[in-house]
C-alpha cells in the first residue's frame, strides 16, 4: 500500500492485488472495513488513521490475530462453493457492506445472483454465510447496495427478472419485506400509469436526513432502454437517481420521478455517499462518483446533489490520479470519522475503485476528501435521574425466621448483596444510547440515519458501553413492622457530549446531535410493593405462611435463567455454616428505558432536557447481567428449641428462589409493578418445603 499522487482527494493510495473483483467498503469501530473478492475468496482489508513520530496522518492495515490468511497474505472472510467445491468453482460478482446499529454487515452474491449474509460486532469474529430468501435473488453480475436507514436495513437492487426492488428487514436480517420500485409513464392511451422500473443493472445508494429531520434514500441505478438514434437494434445505458422516503413501521414511499445523470458511454460503474466535499459545494450535499466506459478513455467524474434545492450539479472531472484513468471498474464510497482538535470529529469520504495494473495485476485505490465536521459545543455530566433508573431486582425480604421464644435480633437471619473492589463485579449494564438530533430548532428525532450515524460507527465506547458497578452493599434484616419488598435500582452517570453539523466550509447546518455515554453506576435500595399483595400473604414474622408456597418454578418465569437454592437450619448446624451463598452467572437480560426529555434549560441538571419548545420520549436500551456468587446469599441463625416446649421449631428447609420475568406473562410477575414497562427485574423470593417442630417429627 503506498501513497501516489495529489489531486482533488487530498491523498491517494492503493494496494496490489490480482483477479481483484468488486470491492465494497464502510465505517465501522473507528476504522475503515474494505471487502473485495480475489477469485472465489473475499478477502478482508481494515485500515484506520494513526499520527507517526513526526504527527503526520498515515494510513495504515490493521491485522487481526488468528485469522486465516488467503493468497495474498490478506484476511479472507470465506471461500464460495457455487459451480465447485469452493476451492476453484465459483466467483462474487457482487458485495455490497453497512454498518446497521452497532452490527457490520457483509452482503454478496454468486454467480446466480443468490444473496448471503454475513455479520460481525467486532469486525474480527464473523458469523458464517447465511443464505438470503430466493426470492431475493439478484440479476446476476450487478451491483448492489446496503443502506442502513433509522431502525431499518435495505438492500436496493435488481432483482433476477431484471426490476428494480427495495428489500428490507425490522429485526436485523430475520425476516425481509419486498417491494418493486415503480415510475410513472405515458400509457397507450396517453394517460400516466404506475409501472415497475424495469431492465436495471448496476445499483448504488445512501441514506440521508432532509433539511425538517425525514430519513430519505437517494437510489442511483443504470436503466437500459432502447437506443431510438442508433441505426442498428442496440440498447442504451442511462444513469438515474430516484429519492425514497423512509418511514418507520411502512413501505419506503417515493419522493419523485426518475432524474437523468448521464448515459451511453459516459456510464460504467458509480457510487453515492452523504457529505460536502473541500473546495465543493457547500451546505448540505450528496456526491455521486462515476466512472466511464474504460474502452472509450472517458474520465472519472463526480456530481454533487444540493438537498435543500433538490438539484445536481454539471459533472466534475477527475482530471488527476491513478483512479482517473479510463481503466477503473467498480467503484464504491462510504464516511469515515476520525476525531479532531479540541474534541471535534471529522468527518471524510472515502472513494474506492478498482483498475487495472501492469499484466494481469489490478489495484484497489482508495481517495480521501475532507467532508463535514461535528463541532462539539457543550459538555455536561450528571447523575441521571430518577426516570433514568433501571429496575435491578425485587428481594421480597430476609428470610421468614424463627424465634422460637427468643427476641427478633439481627443475628437471627439476614439477606446479603454486596460487592467489594477486591472482588469481581457482581452487576454490570450495558448502555445502548441512539442519539438525539434536532434540526433546524425543530423537536429531536431520536435515532439515526444517513450521515450522522456516527452515534453507532463511533466509538463503541460512546453508545454500547459495559460499566460494572465495583462496590456496593444491600443487607436486609429482621423486622416486625417492615412488611414491604425492597426494590433495587441501577443509577447511571451519564455524560451528554453536544455537537453541531458544518460543512467543509465550517458553515453551520442547522443540525444539533447529542451522544450520550455512561461514567459510572451505583446501586439503591428503596421501599417496594407490600407483602400482603404478594402470593399467599408472605410475612417474615410468621414461617409457617411459606409453607409449599412454590413447589417449582412457576409458568409466568423464564426457566432458563430462574433457579432455586436449598437453605436448611436445623439445630445441630454450627454457626460458621449459616451463611448460604448462591453461585449463578445469569446471562444479560434486556431492559428498554423510556424518559420525556424536557426543553432545554427547563429541567436544570438532567442531562437528557434538550427539547426544543416542547418535550419528546426518548428510549434506549439497557442490558443488565448479574453475577449471583461470593457475597450474596443469606445467613439462617434461628435459636435453637427450648427442651420444655414441644411447638418450638427444630428444623427448617427453606428456599430462596431467583425468579425471571417470562418477557411474554410480565402481567402475572407479581413483583413487577403495573406501570414499571419493558423493565425484567428478578426477584428473590422465599418457600418453606419443611417445617419441623419438636418432638412431632412433623
Amino acid at each position: 500500500m503506498s501513497a501516489k499522487t495529489k489531486h482533488d482527494a487530498f491523498e491517494e493510495f492503493y494496494t496490489r492485488a490480482s483477479n481483484l473483483g468488486p470491492a465494497a467498503g464502510t465505517f465501522f469501530n473507528d476504522k475503515a472495513y474494505l471487502f473485495y473478492s480475489n477469485g472465489n475468496l473475499l478477502d478482508l482489508v481494515c485500515m484506520e488513521t494513526y499520527l507517526n513520530d513526526d504527527k503526520q496522518e498515515k494510513v495504515r492495515t490493521v491485522n487481526s490475530p488468528n485469522k486465516k490468511k488467503g493468497p495474498l497474505g490478506i484476511e479472507y472472510l470465506t471461500k464460495v462453493a457455487y459451480g465447485g467445491d469452493g476451492a476453484g468453482g465459483g466467483s462474487i460478482p457482487a458485495l455490497a457492506a453497512c454498518a446497521h446499529e452497532g452490527v457490520l454487515y457483509l452482503f454478496y452474491a454468486d454467480q446466480r445472483g443468490t444473496l448471503y449474509q454475513m455479520t460481525s460486532t467486532d469486525g474480527t469474529v464473523w458469523s458464517p454465510a447465511l443464505t438470503l430468501s430466493e426470492r431475493m435473488r439478484l440479476r446476476p453480475g450487478v451491483r448492489f447496495a446496503a443502506v442502513s436507514a433509522g431502525a431499518r436495513l435495505y438492500l436496493i437492487g435488481s432483482g433476477a427478472d431484471g426490476m428494480l426492488a427495495q428489500n428490507w428487514t425490522d429485526d436485523g436480517g430475520q425476516t425481509w419485506e419486498r417491494s418493486e420500485a415503480r415510475e410513472q409513464r405515458r400509457g397507450k392511451d396517453g394517460r400516466p400509469e404506475e409501472i415497475g422500473i424495469a431492465d436495471v443493472t448496476h445499483t448504488a445508494a445512501c441514506s440521508y436526513r432532509d433539511p425538517g429531520g425525514d430519513v430519505r434514500i437517494m437510489v442511483g441505478y443504470i436503466q437500459r432502454s432502447p437506443d431510438t438514434k442508433s441505426v442498428i437494434l442496440r440498447k442504451k445505458e442511462v444513469l438515474k437517481t430516484w429519492l425514497l422516503l423512509h418511514e418507520e413501521n411502512a413501505p419506503p414511499r417515493k419522493v419523485n420521478e426518475p432524474q437523468s445523470i448521464a448515459e451511453g458511454d459516459n456510464v460504467s460503474h458509480f457510487a453515492v455517499v452523504p457529505g460536502s466535499i473541500e473546495n465543493g459545494c457547500t451546505g448540505s450535499v450528496l456526491q455521486l462518483f462515476v466512472s466511464g466506459k474504460t474502452d472509450k478513455d472517458i474520465k472519472a467524474r463526480r456530481y454533487e446533489y444540493s438537498i435543500p434545492s433538490g438539484r445536481w450539479s454539471s459533472p466534475i472531472p477527475r482530471n488527476w490520479g491513478h483512479m482517473s484513468t479510463p481503466s477503473g471498474h467498480h467503484v464504491d464510497a462510504f464516511q469515515f470519522f476520525k476525531p479532531a482538535d479540541e474534541g471535534h470529529i471529522q468527518s471524510e469520504i472515502w472513494f474506492t475503485q478498482t483498475f487495472d495494473g501492469s499484466g494481469m495485476t489490478k489495484h484497489l485505490g482508495i481517495g480521501r476528501y475532507r467532508s463535514d465536521r461535528l463541532i462539539l459545543t457543550d459538555t455536561f455530566t450528571n447523575w441521571a435521574n430518577d426516570d433514568h433508573l433501571t429496575f435491578l431486582g425485587v428481594v421480597e425480604s430476609p428470610p421468614p425466621h424463627v424465634l422460637n421464644g427468643s427476641e427478633l435480633k439481627d443475628s437471627i437471619c439476614s439477606f446479603r448483596f454486596k460487592w467489594s473492589k477486591e472482588e469481581q463485579a457482581a452487576v454490570s449494564a450495558k448502555y445502548k444510547f441512539g442519539a438525539s438530533l434536532n434540526f433546524s430548532g425543530k423537536v429531536p428525532v431520536v435515532g439515526l440515519g444517513g450521515e450522522l450515524k456516527i452515534a453507532y460507527e463511533r466509538a463503541r465506547s460512546v453508545t454500547s458501553e459495559m460499566k460494572s458497578i465495583k462496590e456496593f452493599s444491600i443487607e436486609l434484616y429482621p423486622s416486625t413492622t417492615k412488611k414491604t419488598a425492597t426494590h433495587l435500582y441501577i443509577r447511571p452517570n451519564i455524560t451528554r457530549h453536544t455537537y453541531k453539523l458544518a460543512d467543509w466550509q465550517k458553515n453551520d447546518l442547522a443540525v444539533q446531535l447529542s451522544l450520550f455515554s455512561v461514567s459510572d453506576l451505583s446501586i439503591e435500595a428503596r421501599k417496594g410493593k407490600a407483602l400482603s399483595t404478594f402470593p399467599k400473604q408472605p410475612d417474615p414474622n410468621r414461617i409457617e405462611n411459606y409453607v409449599r408456597r412454590f413447589t417449582e418454578l412457576p409458568d409466568y418465569t423464564d426457566k432458563r435463567l430462574s433457579f432455586s437454592m436449598p437453605v436448611n437450619w436445623s439445630e445441630s448446624m454450627k454457626i460458621e455454616e449459616n451463611f448460604i451463598k448462591i453461585s449463578k452467572t445469569v446471562t444479560s437480560v434486556s431492559n428498554s428505558v423510556s424518559v420525556e426529555c424536557k426543553p432545554a434549560g427547563k429541567a436544570p441538571g438532567d442531562v437528557f432536557s434538550i427539547g426544543v419548545g416542547s418535550s419528546f420520549m426518548y428510549t434506549y436500551e439497557v442490558n443488565v447481567s448479574t453475577q449471583f456468587s461470593s457475597q450474596m446469599g443469606c445467613t439462617v441463625r434461628y435459636p435453637n428449641p427450648r427442651s420444655d416446649e414441644s411447638d418450638d421449631i427444630s428444623e427448617v428447609k427453606l428456599l430462596m428462589y431467583v425468579f425471571y420475568p417470562d418477557k411474554n406473562k410480565t402481567d402475572r410477575c407479581y413483583w413487577i409493578p403495573k406501570e414499571t414497562k419493558n423493565q425484567f427485574p428478578w426477584c428473590v423470593a422465599w418457600s418453606v418445603d419443611e417445617l419441623v417442630k419438636q418432638g412431632s417429627g412433623q
